[in-house]
């Protein structure tokens, strides 16, 4: 009895540890059908039926909502664990507006947010050069609208980033560029 509850136990763990451990992956299209516990998403010419589950995070136009509230034709980025051949939702970010710019219907992998420290060598207005100590070459990241500035500690935008402050940077890959998520300044 004592063994089988103990295997019982050190089997939960695995399963949980496994779960922790599943990449996420995220996708963006449009949702063509909502249930009681999933909903499927219209990725390109693909459709994906993910599962929803109490503990998925979901929002509509900005505000914490419930899955009843998604509906066909809104636009959405669900973020995903693939378990086996089923799909997983963690996070549903939807829009009930027509809103082809902001969520362009694409299917991602995972991406992988790198970092980089420098020193700010231009900036204009949709991206900022930067260069690492010893570098023989600036590295050019653009900047979207949905990448958080911090200068000096406060919240800021592009506009205030300047030529000679040190610079962190988060940011993904895409097409051969590099895309900024995140941005901190100190100045000199």
């Amino acid at each position: 009895m004592r063994k089988s509850r103990m295997l019982c136990a050190i089997a939960s763990f695995a399963v949980l540890a496994a779960a922790a451990h599943a990449k996420a992956e995220s996708a963006t299209g449009e949702i063509t059908e909502v249930g009681k516990n999933f909903l499927v998403l219209k990725v390109k010419q693909q459709s994906m039926r993910i599962s929803v589950d109490s503990a998925a995070q979901i929002t509509l136009d900005g505000k914490k909502a419930a899955l009843t509230l998604l509906k066909k034709g809104h636009k959405a980025t669900v973020t995903y664990t693939k378990k086996g051949t089923a799909f997983q939702a963690s996070k549903i970010v939807a829009s009930s507006k027509n809103t082809a710019s902001l969520f362009p219907v694409v299917f991602l992998a995972e991406e992988k947010q790198l970092r980089f420290s420098g020193q700010i060598r231009a900036v204009n207005k949709t991206s900022i050069a930067a260069r690492k100590t010893g570098a023989k070459k600036d590295s050019t990241f653009e900047v979207g609208s949905d990448c958080a500035i911090k200068v000096d500690g406060k919240t800021g935008s592009l506009k205030d980033l300047k030529v000679g402050q040190t610079v962190t940077i988060s940011y993904v890959t895409k097409g051969g560029k590099m895309h900024a998520k995140s941005i901190t300044a100190k100045s000199a």
